[in-house]
C-alpha cells in the first residue's frame, strides 16, 4: 500500500499502520555542522545502530561489528573528449573537458586524509621514443612527470589513475601537501595486448587548503617541430572525493 498514514504520533510512508517514529538527531559524538543521523525513537542516543544512515560531512551507513561504509561522490564525470595534438608551439594542455560537475575544490574541502581519485581514459598514437611530459595540479602548485613511448602506437588504449592525498595540513594557516600516489599504463604490441605500466608517486607541497583549488592534469608532447602522428584523446574523465 502506498502514500502516507499517521497513527498514534507515527507517520508512516507506504504503509498502512506505522509501528515506529524516526528522528533526525545529531550522530553520537560528531562535532561536524550540519552532520545528522537517522535514528528510531528506541535508538540509544550514544552510539549508531547496525544499519543506520548519518552524514558527517560525507553519506554513510553504520554497519555491524563497529565497521562503516561511506558513500563515494563523483563531483566531476567530463561528457566531451580532447585531444592533445603534437603540433607546434606544442602548448601544456589539459587532458579535461567540458562535463558534469566541478574540478575546483571549494575552500577547506582538502582536509587531512581527503582523497581525490582521477580516472582517465584516452587513445593514445605516436611514433616510437616520443618523450612527453605530464604535470599534476591542485591549484598552482604541481608536480611533473616524463614519459618516453617506446613503441609506434596507433589508437592505443592508454589510462591514467591517481589518488591525491592531503597530508600535514597545518590546522591554522591551512598550508599542506597533497601526496600523489597511482600508475600511468598503455597498450603495446599490434593488437595492444601488452602492457606499459608505470608508477607515479610524489608530493605537491606547499597547497594552501583554505582557498578552492582547481585539480588539472596537463600533457605536453616534447617534439618541436610537430609530429602529426602524435595524439592523445581523452574519453573518459572522472573526479571522485573520499572524505
Amino acid at each position: 500500500m502506498s502514500g502516507c498514514h499517521y497513527l498514534g504520533g507515527y507517520l508512516g510512508i507506504g504503509s498502512a499502520l506505522p509501528t515506529q517514529s524516526y528522528w533526525l538527531n545529531m550522530p553520537p559524538g560528531s562535532t561536524t555542522t550540519g552532520a545528522m543521523c537517522i535514528q528510531r525513537a528506541n535508538d540509544p542516543p550514544t552510539t549508531l545502530q547496525c544499519g543506520q544512515l548519518f552524514y558527517t560531512g560525507q553519506l554513510g551507513m553504520d554497519l555491524c561489528g563497529g565497521l562503516r561504509s561511506y558513500a563515494t561522490m563523483c563531483i566531476f564525470n567530463q561528457t566531451a573528449t580532447q585531444t592533445v595534438a603534437d603540433s607546434p608551439p606544442n602548448s601544456e594542455l589539459s587532458l579535461f573537458d567540458g562535463g558534469v560537475g566541478s574540478r575546483t575544490l571549494p575552500a577547506h574541502t582538502l582536509k587531512q586524509g581527503v582523497v581525490i581519485r582521477i580516472k582517465n581514459r584516452t587513445l593514445l598514437s605516436c611514433r616510437q621514443n616520443k618523450d612527453a611530459t605530464m604535470n599534476v595540479y591542485v591549484g598552482a602548485n604541481s608536480i611533473t612527470s616524463t614519459v618516453t613511448y617506446g613503441a609506434n602506437l596507433t589508437n592505443s588504449y592508454a589510462e591514467i589513475e591517481l589518488d591525491l592525498v592531503a597530508v600535514n595540513i597545518d590546522p591554522g594557516t591551512g598550508v599542506g601537501d597533497i601526496m600523489v600516489m597511482g600508475r600511468t599504463l598503455y597498450g603495446t604490441g599490434p593488437t595492444g595486448s601488452a602492457v606499459n605500466m608505470r608508477f607515479l608517486t610524489g608530493t605537491i607541497a606547499g597547497v594552501n587548503t583554505f582557498v578552492p583549488n582547481t585539480v588539472d592534469i596537463t600533457f605536453q608532447w616534447s617534439d618541436l617541430n610537430g609530429d602529426a602522428r602524435n595524439t592523445l584523446t581523452t574519453y573518459i574523465n572522472t573526479l571522485h572525493i573520499f572524505d
